[in-house]
């Protein structure tokens, strides 16, 4: 950085250059973390031994069932977004990634069983979100996630398509597109109910908590969304259901 005009030549150096940058340049822990991470890249013997802290951010809330009976009831009757309630029903009642649900195929269901089965996705291409390319799950775990009757109900009313075709599409009948989605029907439909954003993945979280609120254990909803069981007790224990502390 030509700002800072002493050499580093030191690990010494290297730590005064770190507190310079956050009470001069008055960089937030989370970009202080950035750099470190480049600087360890090019000098370890100078930066390695470093660590940056930077504090967690408030966690995203889950919706609660009242604002996810909004957002389907309003989705279902609205006249330009009403395409789409099936598929953030789905990823409502399924806990599925988004991508995961954009690439379902009518073969992945057993409607027998009322089983989903997801071992792939249809992922974005070099980050293109209108261009797709079928991959593994994220961590190429193979899931089976029972159908719920909300989804049972929508996915038999649906138009039955072969194994290999898509599930959900766009009105065109095109592969979706989870941007376009997220800023115009989702971003919309929030706005309109008056309902606080989150973004559209925030319906993976809302599911994962409301299972474990519903009595699931962490390792049964873990089985079924596909998280580090880790994950689930940092991130969403609790998150809909607070403990009753005594009174004293």
């Amino acid at each position: 950085m030509k700002a800072y005009k002493k050499l580093i030549k030191t690990s010494a150096d290297a730590k005064a250059f770190m507190k310079w940058l956050t009470e001069i340049r008055k960089l937030a822990p989370s970009s202080k973390k950035r750099y470190l991470a480049i600087l360890q890249t090019l000098r370890r013997d100078l930066f390695g031994d470093i660590k940056v802290r930077a504090g967690q951010k408030p966690k995203a809330k889950p919706f609660t069932k009242v604002e996810v009976t909004q957002i389907l009831n309003h989705l279902k009757e609205d006249k330009h977004y009403s395409h789409y309630h099936d598929f953030i029903l789905f990823l409502f009642n399924t806990g599925a990634r988004t991508s995961e649900g954009i690439g379902l195929r009518w073969g992945h269901i057993d409607l027998v069983k009322r089983e989903l089965h997801i071992y792939e996705t249809l992922g974005r291409y070099k980050g293109q979100t209108n261009v797709r390319e079928r991959r593994t799950t994220k961590n190429t775990k193979y899931r089976i996630v029972p159908i719920n009757n909300a989804v049972y109900k929508m996915l038999v009313k649906r138009p039955k398509g072969k194994a290999e075709d898509l599930v959900f599409t766009s009105p065109k009948g095109l592969c979706l597109d989870d941007h376009s989605i997220s800023q115009r029907c989702w971003k919309i439909t929030l706005k309109t109910l008056g309902i606080p954003h989150r973004n559209l993945y925030q319906t993976r979280h809302t599911f994962a908590s409301h299972c474990i609120d519903s009595g699931m254990t962490i390792q049964e909803t873990a089985a079924i969304t596909g998280h580090n069981i880790k994950v689930l007790y940092e991130h969403y224990l609790g998150s809909v259901k607070k403990p009753t502390l005594p009174e004293l």
